[in-house]
C-alpha cells in the first residue's frame, strides 16, 4: 500500500512537472517551428503546430540584413559593457558595505534600491532629457549607463550579501603579509565570490539585452539594438512573421546560452554563499 502511495505522489509530481514545462517551452518551440515556415503556412487556418514546408530563408535574409547585424553587434557591445561596469563598480560598493561601518550606510544602501523600485518608465523623460542635454542620443554610452544604472542595485545586492558570508581572516592574513586592502579585495575575496559575481554577470548581461524601452527611446539607427531591429520589419500593409520570427530566435539565442554556461554557479550565487563566518 505504501508504494502504491509513493508511485502515486511520483506520477502526479511529474504530470505536474511536465505540465510546467510544456506551458514554458511552447512559446519557444511555436517561435522555433514558426521561424523555418513560409508566411501562407503561419497565416493559414486551421492552425498547424508543426510546419509542412521547412526553410530557412527568413535566417538568410536576418543575417544579410546590414542593419539587422548592426543592431546585433551594437547589443553585443551595450550588454558587454554594461556587465562589465556592473560588476567593476558593484563590487566596489558591495565590499563597501559589508566590510566598512561609515555615517548613513544604511540610508544609503536602501537609496540605492530606491532607484531599482522606481518603474523604469517613470525615469524614461527624465533620462531622455538629460542625455539630450549631453548629446548621448542614439549613442552607445546612453544604454551603458542607463542599463547600468538599472542592474546595479541588484549587483550590489547580490554581492554584498556573498562578501558578508565569507570569513575575514583571508583578507586579514593577505594585509599581514603587506597586501592593501584593495589587493586582498582582488586577489582574495573577488576570486572566493566567483558564484556570486557569475550570477550579477548574468543578470546584468540578461537585464541589458532584453530592454526595448529604452533602446526605443535614446536611439535612432547608428545605436539601435536588436529589440528594437526585430519590431522593425513590421510595415503599413505587409507584416514578414517568418522574418520577425527568425529574428527573435536570434535574440533569444545568447541569453539562454549564458544561462546555461554559468548555470552551476547560480544556486551558490543566490543563496548568498556557503561560507560562513
Amino acid at each position: 500500500m505504501r508504494r502504491v502511495r509513493r508511485a502515486v505522489k511520483l506520477t502526479v509530481i511529474y504530470a505536474a512537472v511536465a505540465v510546467v514545462l510544456v506551458w514554458a517551452l511552447f512559446p519557444i518551440l511555436w517561435i522555433a517551428s514558426s521561424s523555418i515556415r513560409p508566411q501562407y503556412e503561419i497565416v493559414a487556418t486551421p492552425l498547424r503546430y508543426l510546419p509542412q514546408t521547412i526553410t530557412f530563408q527568413s535566417y538568410r535574409s536576418a543575417f544579410t540584413d546590414p542593419a539587422f547585424m548592426r543592431s546585433l553587434r551594437n547589443t553585443v557591445a551595450v550588454a558587454s559593457l554594461t556587465t562589465l561596469l556592473a560588476l567593476a563598480t558593484g563590487a566596489l560598493a558591495a565590499y563597501a558595505f559589508a566590510r566598512f561601518d561609515f555615517a548613513l550606510k544604511r540610508p544609503l544602501f536602501l537609496g540605492v534600491f530606491l532607484i531599482r523600485m522606481i518603474p523604469a518608465f517613470t525615469l524614461a523623460i527624465p533620462l531622455f532629457v538629460t542625455m539630450r542635454t549631453y548629446g548621448l542620443i542614439d549613442t552607445i554610452a546612453a544604454l551603458v549607463l542607463t542599463h547600468t544604472t538599472l542592474v546595479l542595485p541588484v549587483s550590489i545586492l547580490i554581492m554584498r550579501t556573498f562578501f558578508e558570508n565569507l570569513p575575514t581572516a583571508y583578507e586579514e592574513a593577505a594585509m599581514m603579509d603587506g597586501a592593501t586592502r584593495l589587493q586582498a579585495m582582488t586577489r582574495i575575496v573577488l576570486p572566493l565570490s566567483t558564484p556570486a559575481l557569475m550570477v550579477a554577470a548574468v543578470l546584468s548581461m540578461i537585464s541589458s539585452w532584453n530592454d526595448y524601452l529604452f533602446a526605443l527611446l535614446f536611439t535612432l539607427s547608428k545605436a539601435r539594438t536588436i529589440m528594437v531591429a526585430i519590431a522593425d520589419v513590421e510595415g503599413a500593409f505587409y507584416v514578414d512573421y517568418p522574418l520577425i520570427v527568425a529574428r527573435g530566435m536570434i535574440a533569444l539565442i545568447p541569453p539562454v546560452i549564458a544561462a546555461l554556461a554559468f548555470q552551476r554557479y547560480l544556486v551558490r550565487g543566490l543563496t548568498g554563499g556557503a561560507l560562513t563566518q
